[in-house]
């Protein structure tokens, strides 16, 4: 996604943005009344294909003030995609302090401790959501 769609990609959820680094008001007093959209992102498990390990996300997307209707898929990424297509980004975007103040107890998985990815992926996807979904 490029930055200049970004604005346009989150209105079509319901999230309202200035920009690509910066919630519009409106938006800010859905949050802090507990009216905003809500995302989750869960990592469900992981299984190997053609010699790669692929990890299974569970999302969703709901709005709890409006229904009870949710928008749910499920997708499978590769440790390499998500870092480079997700993490790496979002790191970005954060500069170093800020994201050290939201992500530092939830690390992204490194690929020479494989065997701990999965947990630390859903530990970082929480920190990830909750940035998102409280506009930390």
């Amino acid at each position: 996604l490029r930055q200049s769609n970004v604005r346009e990609y989150l209105a079509q959820f319901g999230l309202e943005a200035l920009d690509d680094a910066t919630w519009c008001a409106q938006h800010l007093v859905r949050v802090k009344a507990r009216r905003q959209p809500l995302l989750e992102v869960a990592v469900v498990g992981s299984a190997e294909a053609e010699g790669r390990t692929w990890y299974a996300l569970q999302c969703a997307f709901w709005r709890p003030s409006v229904d009870v209707r949710r928008a749910e898929w499920k997708c499978h990424r590769r440790l390499g995609q998500l870092r480079k297509d997700l993490h790496d980004p979002v790191k970005e975007a954060f500069g170093s302090e800020p994201y050290a103040r939201h992500f530092g107890s939830a690390p992204f998985a490194s690929s020479w401790k494989l065997a701990a990815a999965e947990g630390r992926l859903r530990g970082w996807f929480q920190a990830l959501a909750r940035c998102i979904n409280f506009a930390d």
